[in-house]
């Protein structure tokens, strides 16, 4: 029997919200954190909505800019006009609206202005995240460049304060809500298998993916239903539970989570719609090859926890089929022949797997 040790660190949030009208307490949050001029950064499709504008309302004359151009898997030509504003005109916080592209454009900025300055202090963030991929709880970005994702990580880079009020999920298109919502169980399970994961995380992660597969479907039948879209935020910071530890210690999340940001800014695939290609048939690869007891039992315990039958890559795929969410490499015109290459890089970093690039390139394959 292995004997459960380890170490926790929680992150620098210092305040979540969740409920419906949470976004009443920005007021109060941006007071916590000392803010007095603070910046809108959000994306073109959320600025279409009333939430920028509830924001304005709320903050009044704190709000001094609107960026509002952050586009999908955060370009880094975008985080740097941000930031050239945010150092122009003294910015102290920043409002993230939006979803893992705006959140990590956020977090980079904050990177970005506290490294060159050597100075923890001075710019943070507050997360109004739409949807349910969870970038607003961690102390990494990505963004890209050139066509490739390029990772920061930090510890004062975390969001500092975080709303999660359903109602204003409402407007996300049910497509990008799901595939988030797949996003969050992608996160959950690879927390099984991740290294360094304290126990109570996994313990999390389980929490996480039971709510993920008993409420997905249900908001994909009650698309109106808030109470099961905040339920499903709460699932989402559960299954990407606040940690904070050395950069030293940070390593890839796992083959999904890699595999997923390789294809995702190269190819023009959605963050979410990432997991929904590569989750089920990485988890096959652990079931098939991986020879760690530990981490079997665990996929076992997440297996029988969903009460579905099959095994637990079976179950992911049949859920992303009831969302109808399929989605194959192919359908996104990723050339057959950069499977190798795509293994290849995916693996770096990644440690002892208990498979092969060969596998995970005949698994590349398989999702094709």
């Amino acid at each position: 029997m292995t004997i459960v040790s380890g170490s926790y660190s929680y992150s620098q949030l210092k305040k979540l919200v969740y409920g419906p009208n949470g976004i009443a307490q920005l007021p109060q949050l941006v007071d916590l954190l000392g803010g007095k001029r603070s910046m809108i950064i959000c994306g073109k499709s959320i600025n279409n909505t009333n939430t920028p504008r509830k924001v304005k309302e709320l903050l009044g004359d704190n709000v001094i800019e609107h960026f509002s151009s952050i586009r999908e898997h955060s370009p880094i030509d975008d985080v740097n006009k941000a930031l050239s504003i945010v150092e122009a005109k003294n910015i102290d916080t920043l409002i993230a609206i939006g979803g893992g592209s705006s959140i990590d454009a956020a977090k980079t900025i904050v990177h970005f202005y506290k490294s060159t300055r050597n100075d923890e202090s001075g710019l943070e963030t507050i997360a109004i995240p739409t949807t349910l991929s969870a970038a607003e709880f961690t102390m990494v970005s990505y963004t890209s460049k050139e066509d490739m994702k390029v990772g920061v990580a930090s510890e004062y880079m975390t969001p500092k304060g975080v709303i999660l009020d359903a109602e204003l999920t409402l407007d996300t298109p049910q497509r990008l809500w799901l595939s988030s919502g797949i996003r969050a169980l992608d996160h959950a399970v690879e927390t099984l298998y991740r290294p360094n994961a304290s126990y109570h995380l996994r313990k999390m992660a389980l929490l996480a993916l039971k709510d993920l597969f008993d409420l997905l479907p249900i908001t994909k039948a009650h698309p109106e239903d808030v109470n099961t879209r905040q339920k499903l935020q709460l699932a989402s910071f559960m299954s990407l539970f606040p940690d904070s530890m050395s950069v030293q210690d940070l390593r890839p999340f796992g083959p999904s989570h890699t595999i997923g940001r390789k294809v995702g800014s190269s190819y023009g695939i959605p963050h979410g719609i990432t997991s929904c290609i590569t989750l089920s048939l990485i988890v096959r690869l652990y079931q098939e090859h991986n020879k760690d007891e530990e981490i079997k039992n665990r996929l076992q315990e997440a297996t029988e926890i969903t009460k579905r039958e099959g095994d637990l890559s079976s179950q992911i795929d049949q859920l992303i089929r009831e969302l109808e969410l399929s989605s194959t490499l192919t359908n996104y015109k990723v050339p057959f022949d950069h499977a190798s290459q795509i293994a290849e890089n995916s693996l770096k970093g990644l440690g002892d797997v208990g498979f092969t690039e060969v596998d995970v390139c005949k698994t590349i394959e398989n999702m094709y």
